[in-house]
């Protein structure tokens, strides 16, 4: 199942398709720095495990990850691209056949190669604030829309049909802010 996988791939399997707590204590002999949603695969035989071996566990609050998570913002994305781009190849390579669980490491190696570019990680690390560390990274209106949905929502007329195509100035000023923040300073690639 491991052939044309990356040196050090480990290949865990369940027949549910999810992470279990058996498959991730073997996970843990691997990372050095863990940061991890709160999922409940992580227990407690895991969290000794993780201390026993000097692993820094690194949990973020309940949906937070697609602000937090480094690979998330930049890695992720451009891996799935990379994925489906290889089937594509793959099907092209291999008329009339389905691509299965053989063709998948070398698929997966190459894609992952790919997006897990040390420029696409550093990036990630730094569009979350985490490295180099910058508590600011985050401001208020980044949370804006939990903020608004707390409150009881009144009505607005429009007065005219131009009102009503063009957003909101928060929800500009959101856009504009999101889009800055994440990649003038941190340039992550997804071709």
């Amino acid at each position: 199942m491991l052939t044309g996988a990356s040196p050090g791939s480990l290949a865990l399997v369940h027949k549910s398709g999810w992470m279990t707590s058996e498959n991730f204590l073997q996970v843990l002999n691997h990372p050095v720095l863990l940061i991890m949603d709160n999922e409940s695969h992580f227990s407690v035989e895991a969290l000794d495990f993780a201390k026993e071996n000097g692993i820094v566990v690194l949990t973020l609050p309940p949906h937070t990850s697609n602000k937090l998570q480094p690979l998330d913002k930049t890695v992720v994305g451009p891996f799935k691209k990379f994925v489906a781009s290889g089937i594509d190849s793959w099907l092209l390579e291999n008329p009339n056949q389905v691509v299965g669980i053989f063709a998948l490491p070398r698929i997966c190696s190459l894609a992952w190669d790919r997006a897990a570019s040390s420029q696409n990680i550093k990036s990630g690390f730094c569009a979350t604030g985490i490295s180099p560390f910058d508590p600011d990274i985050f401001k208020d209106i980044d949370f804006m829309s939990s903020f608004v949905s707390d409150r009881e929502t009144h009505p607005v007329a429009s007065t005219s049909a131009a009102d009503a195509l063009t957003p909101p100035a928060w929800l500009q000023s959101a856009r504009l802010l999101s889009c800055g923040r994440d990649f003038k300073r941190c340039h992550f690639n997804s071709t």
